[in-house]
């Protein structure tokens, strides 16, 4: 596929002849790499290179006060520290389909697997507190990203009975296409 991210992209973004801001075609996704591989070297790999791509930016960039003065937050944890800040039992927004505080992907064919019609019937059972598929769910507002373009996912919206003023309030939507502006 032309839009798969290989090994190799992202490897070009930090290689020397790559242009400013890497190679990555997706800045938001750039941006995202270029933490996630700051953070694996303050975490212990790489320290020089860390260090050479930090003066690198600091002499490319006009200075700031609030740049580069302030630490840069420990994104990642060890098993260990994730085992003693989480319970062990899964607390369920749909018991087996929808953990609380978690993300939920649904993939599958575009047009044939019906993913949208599924997610709105339990989107719609979350926001009233009913039952889905026979499973309790736990009452509560619900943040949803989407891919589809406004108009179908309205057309969605109205067939899962979740433009109610009573029940839209509490079903947050952001699209892939505004958080891609």
């Amino acid at each position: 596929m032309a839009d798969e991210l290989t090994a190799g992209d992202i490897d070009f973004g930090w290689s020397e002849d790559a242009p400013p801001g890497g190679g990555v075609k997706d800045e938001l996704l750039s941006r995202a790499l270029t933490l996630m591989h700051e953070q694996q070297l303050i975490n212990g790999r790489d320290r020089e290179r860390r260090i050479a791509i930090r003066n690198e930016q600091r002499s490319s960039q006009e200075p700031s006060s609030t740049e580069s003065d302030q630490p840069i937050p420990n994104l990642f944890k060890t098993a260990q520290e994730i085992a003693e800040m989480t319970p062990e039992n899964t607390a369920w927004v749909v018991k087996g389909f929808a953990a609380e505080h978690s993300i939920t992907e649904l993939t599958g064919h575009a047009k044939e697997a019906g993913k949208t019609s599924f997610l709105m019937g339990m989107v719609h059972s979350v926001l009233t507190g009913g039952s889905f598929l026979d499973q309790p769910t736990s009452q509560g507002s619900v943040v949803y990203l989407t891919e589809e373009k406004a108009p179908t996912f309205r057309a969605a919206l109205q067939r899962a009975d979740l433009l109610t003023p009573d029940i839209a309030q509490d079903l947050h939507v952001m699209t892939y296409w505004d958080a891609a502006q």
